[in-house]
C-alpha cells in the first residue's frame, strides 16, 4: 500500500486523543480532496506533469496521462483514527508513476498543496487547543 499519513505525535501528550476522532476525519478528507485535485489539474508540486511522448499517445487508450482505465484513481481513499489521518493508494503501480523510474518521469499526485496544508494546521490548531482546555 502506499501511503501518506498525517500524525503529529507531540499533540497527543497533550490531552485525551479519542476526543479527536472528528478533526481527523477532516484532515483525511482535506488531504483525500487535494489528492483527487491534483488527477484534475495533472500537476504535482513543481508544475504541470511532463507531456507524454508520442509514442505513449499512440498506444494509450484513456483520454489524458495517468488515466487509461480510472481504476488508480478509483484505488485511492482515506482513514482516519484516534490520532491518525492517512490517504492512500490499494494500486501496486501507483508509488512507479508518483516517484518516477528509470523509465518514466514521475507524474506525482500524493502531495499536497499549500492551501491543504494550511486547512490541515488549522484543523491541528484546533486539536491542540481543544486539549487544552479539556485537559
Amino acid at each position: 500500500m502506499f501511503s501518506m499519513e498525517l500524525a503529529p505525535k507531540e499533540l497527543f501528550k497533550i490531552g485525551d486523543v479519542g476526543a479527536f476522532k472528528t478533526p481527523w476525519e477532516k484532515i483525511a478528507k482535506i488531504a483525500y480532496a487535494n489528492v483527487q485535485r491534483h488527477f484534475h489539474i495533472r500537476a504535482g508540486p513543481g508544475g504541470p506533469w511532463a507531456p507524454l511522448k508520442p509514442a505513449t499517445w499512440a498506444r494509450k487508450k484513456g483520454p489524458r496521462e495517468l488515466w487509461e482505465t480510472g481504476d488508480m484513481y478509483r484505488s485511492y481513499s482515506s482513514e482516519y483514527g484516534d490520532n491518525y489521518a492517512s490517504v492512500f493508494s490499494a494500486s501496486p503501480i501507483a508509488p512507479f508513476h508518483d516517484y518516477g523510474t528509470r523509465f518514466m518521469v514521475a507524474r506525482s499526485f500524493l502531495w499536497l498543496d499549500v492551501d491543504a496544508m494550511r486547512k490541515i494546521d488549522d484543523e491541528i490548531l484546533n486539536l491542540w487547543e481543544f486539549s487544552r482546555e479539556n485537559a
